[in-house]
């Protein structure tokens, strides 16, 4: 499928559209979690965080006459400085917010 061959071989721009819609799963998830347990200030400043992330510019262009080698260099960088947003922007939050969770599922923060 598209979906695949994109996370195959990554181009920026593809990674944007499959980082659109994992996002959008995201933000279910966690829109979910706020309404199943009960309302604190922590986990509104966790939930926050995960929907306030910084995300990456990922629709840069390329300065005319570059060589292959040279667009493939500045691709391959790009890809890394991606991944390195989405573990400190994305990553860290979610985890921070399911360590805040998983031990308070079944307890108190539970709204049902």
């Amino acid at each position: 499928s598209e979906k695949k061959r994109r996370l195959k071989n990554p181009h920026p721009q593809d990674l944007a559209i499959s980082l659109a819609e994992e996002t959008q799963k995201l933000f279910k998830a966690v829109g979910t979690a706020r309404m199943l347990f009960r309302e604190s200030d922590k986990l509104d400043g966790l939930t926050n965080a995960v929907f306030h992330y910084k995300g990456p510019n990922l629709l840069r262009r390329f300065p005319a006459g570059l060589t292959s080698e040279q667009i493939s260099s500045l691709t391959t960088e790009s890809i890394e400085q991606i991944k390195g947003i989405v573990v400190t922007e994305i990553e860290a939050p979610i985890q921070d917010l399911i360590d805040y969770l998983e031990p308070v599922r079944l307890g108190s923060a539970w709204s049902g």
